[in-house]
């Protein structure tokens, strides 16, 4: 039986010493324990816990990015590469003029200005001088954003 059934008291107040113990439950490590997690995720979620692992997808590496490339146009990887390659090579350089490259539907790339401003050390605590920065902006677009909302 699984432990989560005695987390809380008759008041319905989470047992603390148990909520430490609740991230094992909810991510087991061995396979005899994973009938536990739909009752410790719904236990958890009921008190207000949360998850210490964000529930995301896998991050696309450019290697990933060039191998979907080129099944989807029907090409070599090869060709993929280069054209990616290309892409970033452009688009990097006309943001380092100070041009904005815009794509309709996927988003802008841009650059940006941050003052300079004075910070804090905060193993010391001295106030030093943070000098201004161009910074790169990425603004997505319209259609991108309905797509990944599932608009």
């Amino acid at each position: 039986m699984c432990k989560v059934h005695h987390t809380a008291d008759r008041t319905g107040k989470p047992d603390r010493l148990k909520i430490a113990s609740l991230h094992r439950l909810v991510y087991p490590a061995r396979p005899a324990q994973r009938r536990c997690v739909p009752i410790a995720r719904k236990y958890a979620d009921r008190v207000g816990w949360q998850h210490s692992q964000p529930q995301r997808g896998k991050a696309m590496n450019k290697q990933e990015l060039v191998d979907a490339v080129a099944a989807k146009t029907s090409s070599s990887k090869a060709a993929a590469g280069e054209a990616i390659d290309a892409f970033i090579g452009t688009v990097t350089a006309a943001v380092t003029k100070g041009d904005t490259v815009q794509l309709i539907g996927f988003g802008s790339f841009s650059t940006g200005a941050r003052a300079a401003r004075v910070g804090r050390n905060p193993s010391t605590g001295a106030e030093i001088q943070i000098p201004a920065a161009k910074t790169v902006k990425f603004t997505a677009g319209k259609a991108f954003k309905d797509a990944v909302n599932g608009a």
